[in-house]
């Protein structure tokens, strides 16, 4: 998954990608879903420049791919993209119903949505005035 903008025509923040080459300075990625869907492009490594730790006068520069392995996505991360399969894990409750409602319609069936919830901690409330 791309950690930064890169592209606004569908190269940016959560896009996820196939890595399908690898040179000391760039890698070649392939997207997978969105507009930009089978596309190739190429992405160098970006400088990270750590503030100085309490106590020193030097901060640290090194040179990083802006990618990491999404063995998961956060609700925000999803939104906009079509998955196959959904799984919800609620250890907490959700900041707004928005949330729910965009990690629960990324799919197009409900046979393809797992709910985990968590006894004690998730609960089921229905507000009759909003149906």
């Amino acid at each position: 998954m791309v950690l930064r903008n890169i592209c606004p025509q569908g190269i940016v923040n959560g896009t996820i990608c196939v890595v399908r080459g690898i040179s000391a300075k760039a890698l070649q990625l392939q997207v997978i879903p969105g507009p930009s869907r089978g596309d190739d492009f190429y992405l160098s490594r970006v400088p990270i420049i750590t503030q100085a730790a309490s106590g020193t006068r030097f901060r640290r520069r090194r040179l990083q791919f802006p990618i990491c392995v999404p063995f998961t996505m956060t609700i925000n991360k999803c939104q906009g993209q079509t998955k196959s399969y959904v799984g919800v894990n609620l250890p907490t409750p959700l900041f707004t119903y928005g949330q729910l409602y965009v990690s629960l319609s990324r799919v197009g069936c409900a046979n393809a949505v797992e709910v985990l919830e968590h006894p004690g901690i998730t609960r089921n409330v229905v507000y009759r005035e909003a149906l």
